[in-house]
C-alpha cells in the first residue's frame, strides 16, 4: 500500500492543534488523508481532553486510525527503531517506520529525533508551521486569527522556531494583510 497524499500525523503536531481547540484546521485542509497509527492515539489518551477533541474526527472517519501489524516491515522497523535509538518517542518511531514502507508525509515537529531518518528515507516532513502557514495561504485563516492560534499554542508550551506568525509568514514569504 502507498499513500502519498496521505499524511500521519504524530502526537506532537496532534497536541499543537488540539490544545488550542483548531484540529479542525487539518481536517479541513487534508481529510480524508489524515492517518493516526494505534500507538501515537495510545500517547493522546494519556491526556484524555486532547484525545477526546481528536477522537470525534476518528469517529466520523475524517481520520484513519490505523494499528500497527507487529510483524509487518513497519512493525519490525518500529520494533528496530525503539531498540536502536532509545531516546526516540513511541509515537516518532511509528509513524516514521510507516511513512517508510507506505510513502506517506510525516506530520511531526521533532527535528533532532526525525529528522537524519527521514533523510535517508525520503520521507517528507510536514511541521505545525508549514500547516499553519498552508491555512493561512488557502484562506482557511486570516492574519489575525493565525496569529491568536500562534500565541496561544505558545501560551500551551508548544515549541515552535518563531514567536510569532508574522516571524514565520515572513520567513516564507507570505506575508499579506495584516488585518
Amino acid at each position: 500500500m502507498t499513500c502519498e497524499n496521505k499524511i500521519v500525523l504524530d502526537t506532537d503536531v496532534i497536541s499543537s492543534f488540539a490544545w488550542v481547540e483548531r484540529f479542525d484546521i487539518i481536517i479541513e485542509l487534508y481529510s480524508p488523508n489524515v492517518i493516526i497509527l494505534d500507538v501515537v492515539k495510545d500517547e493522546l489518551i494519556e491526556v484524555r481532553h486532547l484525545f477526546n477533541r481528536v477522537n470525534k474526527y476518528i469517529e466520523s472517519q475524517d481520520i484513519e486510525l490505523i494499528e500497527m501489524d507487529p510483524y509487518s516491515d513497519e512493525g519490525l522497523e518500529y520494533f528496530r527503531l525503539r531498540d536502536e535509538l532509545w531516546t526516540i518517542g513511541k509515537g516518532e518511531a511509528a509513524c516514521m517506520a510507516y511513512c517508510r514502507y507506505h510513502n506517506c508525509i510525516l506530520g511531526s515537529n521533532n527535528f533532532a529525533d526525525i529528522l537524519n531518518y527521514c533523510k535517508e528515507f525520503g520521507i517528507q516532513i510536514k511541521t505545525t508551521v508549514e500547516i499553519m502557514i498552508e491555512a493561512y495561504g488557502n484562506k482557511l485563516i486570516d492574519f489575525r486569527i493565525g496569529s491568536r492560534i500562534w500565541e496561544k499554542m505558545i501560551d500551551k508550551k508548544r515549541k515552535l522556531p518563531y514567536k510569532t506568525f508574522w516571524e514565520a509568514l515572513d520567513d516564507h514569504k507570505l506575508k499579506g494583510e495584516e488585518n
